[in-house]
């Protein structure tokens, strides 16, 4: 059995597997998220990072130590949960830049690219109806090894939210792709842990470097 045959009957037992989704089962999660943020109180006007494991795993203070940055990832998650809990994940904290990267596992759970979109489209009228004017970069969801079976839904749901992206006028679109991918056009397996979908620290490193001229510089 060759690695792509494989790879797709691992992407097909994992979406068979998958029961009715219920988002309420991240309360625990932001429960603690919640109860971080009344011991520390977080600085007002961050650089909000939310999402999935993605961004639980990217370590703000270690790659922008120039910045203030809110980590408010919960990992598994997908980017429906971060609509669904907006009120709790984003709304407070009056962010003055909102990055988002999200919609890995929606894709990874079966849920179409049409539908990954218009989670986004929801999630970013969330945001204009509070803050109008912030900045809200997508980072577009990665080619993995362990989800190459999906990249053309992956593509095509970067795609559509490219689209609603570009009609925002302080939207931003920072296109992981040509960082994940080697010349052979296949992911590079030295920028991901074993389990070929998460970040290693040299991808997180990577992916930082080309995010950071994207960023809001912070105040001199």
């Amino acid at each position: 059995m060759d690695l792509k045959w494989m790879l797709w009957l691992a992407v097909v037992a994992e979406v068979a597997a998958a029961a009715p989704y219920d988002p309420t089962k991240w309360e625990p999660n932001i429960a603690k998220l919640e109860a971080k943020d009344r011991e520390t109180p977080p600085p007002a006007h961050a650089t909000l990072f939310v999402g999935s494991s993605t961004i639980v795993g990217w370590d703000l203070q270690k790659y922008f130590p120039e910045r203030v940055a809110l980590n408010r990832g919960f990992g598994g998650s997908r980017l429906s949960d971060s609509v669904y809990f907006y009120d709790r994940v984003v709304k407070p904290y009056r962010a003055k830049q909102i990055c988002i990267y999200a919609g890995d596992n929606d894709i990874g759970g079966g849920v179409t690219p049409e539908a990954v979109r218009d989670s986004f489209a929801e999630l970013l009228r969330k945001i204009r109806t509070d803050q109008p004017t912030v900045s809200v970069v997508w980072v577009s969801i990665k080619p993995s090894i362990k989800r190459w079976a999906l990249i053309d839904q992956v593509r095509q749901a970067n795609a559509l939210v490219k689209e609603v992206i570009a009609k925002d006028e302080h939207g931003v679109y920072f296109d992981t792709e040509p960082l994940m991918l080697g010349p052979d056009g296949l992911p590079r397996k030295e920028i991901l842990k074993e389990d070929g979908l998460h970040l290693n620290a040299d991808g997180y490193r990577l992916w930082s470097d080309a995010l950071r001229p994207l960023l809001i510089a912070e105040p001199q």
